[in-house]
């Protein structure tokens, strides 16, 4: 009797052992979906920003060459004169 209580004790404590580490491996597999997902979400925020900073960058260009482009149409009009 003794011997089968023992038994059934062990297959508890088997079965415990297997949940445990079961719930673990979960736990890493969703812990590294999570980083995952982080990871791409801060590299599409990256590229986002790069874009947006090109696109100032352009802007900033386009008004510096419009204004040495009239300073230098200002300047073949009065030595023209």
């Amino acid at each position: 009797m003794a011997s089968h209580e023992q038994e059934l004790q062990d297959l508890e404590e088997k079965l415990e052992n297997d949940r445990h580490r079961q719930f673990l491996s979960l736990k890493e597999r969703l812990n590294a979906k999570r980083n995952r997902k982080m990871d791409e979400l801060r590299r599409k925020q990256d590229v986002e920003t790069t874009k947006e900073i090109i696109e100032q960058k352009k802007e900033v260009d386009e008004i510096k060459l419009k204004k040495v482009s009239g300073l230098i149409v200002h300047y073949l009009f009065l030595t023209m004169m």
